[in-house]
């Protein structure tokens, strides 16, 4: 992409993101700005540095989980891998393409060579896997303890089973040797050329299947990740005083993400959608929808001051300025 269309795209994403805040400062606040202050009584702000730790331990935990699967490759600076999650998960806040955070890891894996393509592709593949397993077992559970009515195992349960089926699709597909001759059939047009890379990543992928332990482990790892989401969530609501439940918390603050990664994404990060749906998704829970709309902008604040911060501080200590990221980035997505 042009860096033309680039701009032309980010600012028409940031004019649909501006549209549904005002949506939503419309329906949850009536319009008005006392009923929004209003929203923030009643809680204590000290649980506003609670989420701030939180949402630092998601992400570090996050890149814990796909380390784990890394490792099975080639022993790898833990460090190194966090920084490069670190970096990858900001990124769809500035560039609002599907799949950019994937692109980014392994435009910034194979720069810093710490694995080669097909090893990473497969790693990230086996993390998605072990990402939306545990989202799917925690959702069920958490359904199943709070008796929630069928329509939120509508909303929720089948988003995060038809993730979980289309992430092992996608660790299957890039083996198969017929659909890497069609795909050359038309990069060759362009001067690209994919031959040998199905063998390869076969047996990348015989190798992470190969190793359970690993897979658990990540697993478990995973599973943790959604426990401190909900840790997340549950601080920012005692922040504002709302009463809400772990198991809630999970579901409004976790779970949700299956929808969002379903969706196309049409504005930096979803900013706008996901505040809209997280409401909805609190109100139906029980919270009042002027403090669930306010519990789900402090929570994007968060999410956007930490993975700035944690961005940052990553490019820097990696030696890569935002340009050479850029670059990489389009070679990388040429390439797969």
């Amino acid at each position: 992409m042009r860096a033309s269309k680039l701009v032309r795209f980010i600012i028409v994403s940031v004019v649909i993101g501006s549209a549904f805040y005002i949506l939503l400062f419309m329906l949850a606040y009536r319009g008005s700005l006392e009923v929004f202050i209003n929203s923030f009584r009643g809680g204590n702000g000290l649980f506003i540095i609670a989420s701030f730790a939180a949402r630092v331990t998601v992400l570090t935990i996050h890149g814990l989980a796909w380390w784990v699967l890394m490792r099975v490759f080639k022993k790898l600076s833990l460090g190194k891998v966090l920084k490069v999650t670190y970096t990858s998960v900001f990124t769809e806040f500035l560039i609002p393409l599907g799949g950019i955070t994937e692109i980014v890891k392994v435009a910034l894996v194979t720069k810093l060579k710490l694995l080669n393509t097909a090893d990473t592709l497969a790693s990230l593949f086996a993390h998605r896997i072990v990402l939306s397993l545990s989202i799917l077992t925690t959702t069920f559970i958490a359904l199943i303890v709070i008796n929630a009515p069928l329509i939120l195992y509508i909303v929720l349960l089948a988003p995060a089973t038809l993730l979980t089926l289309g992430n092992i699709i996608g660790f299957v597909v890039p083996s198969s040797k017929r659909i890497e001759l069609f795909i050359n059939k038309i990069i060759a047009r362009f001067g690209f050329n994919i031959s040998g890379f199905s063998t390869k990543y076969s047996s990348s992928m015989r190798s992470l299947s190969s190793n359970p332990v690993s897979l658990i482990l990540s697993f478990i790892v995973e599973l943790l990740e959604r426990f401190i989401n909900a840790t997340f969530g549950y601080f920012i609501a005692l922040s504002i005083g709302i009463k809400i439940s772990l198991l809630k918390s999970l579901l409004a603050f976790d779970s949700l993400y299956v929808i969002m990664w379903l969706l196309p994404l049409v504005t930096p990060g979803g900013l706008g959608i996901y505040e809209t749906i997280q409401t909805t998704l609190l109100s139906f829970l029980g919270i009042e929808i002027n403090q669930a709309a306010t519990a789900s902008i402090i929570s994007r604040l968060i999410y956007l001051s930490v993975g700035y911060g944690l961005f940052a501080l990553s490019l820097t200590s990696l030696g890569i300025g935002f340009k050479s990221l850029i670059k990489s980035i389009s070679r990388s997505s040429i390439e797969e």
